[in-house]
């Protein structure tokens, strides 16, 4: 019998996942790394975004582009407007499950 339930965007694909954390004190919550892409994800609580949390995902974003990876980052936060920030994805906790992978 066919399975018809639907799935999710990102169903049967493969990522490696990491967390980040340096000597320095740099650290980001998770890091995916798939097909030469370095997406990096900060999960906050707070409804506010400061600039100490995106310039975690900047420096992550600079070390990635070095190594001439292409980088994506995404702060999740209890806020409610999606919106992007000095080049990082800013996300809802109400939109994360809509967070997948890019479209090819």
């Amino acid at each position: 019998m066919p399975d018809d339930r639907p799935r999710p965007r990102h169903a049967c694909q493969r990522a490696e996942l990491f967390h980040y954390r340096d000597r320095r004190g740099h650290e980001v919550d998770f890091v995916l790394e798939e097909d030469g892409i370095v997406r990096a994800v900060e999960v906050k609580s707070g409804r506010t975004v400061t600039g100490d949390q995106l310039r975690q995902l900047e420096y992550l974003a600079s070390l990635v582009e070095e190594v001439g990876l292409e980088p994506e980052s995404v702060l999740v936060y209890g806020g409610a407007e999606r919106r992007r920030s000095r080049g990082v994805e800013l996300v809802p906790w109400s939109e994360v499950s809509e967070l997948g992978p890019r479209p090819a």
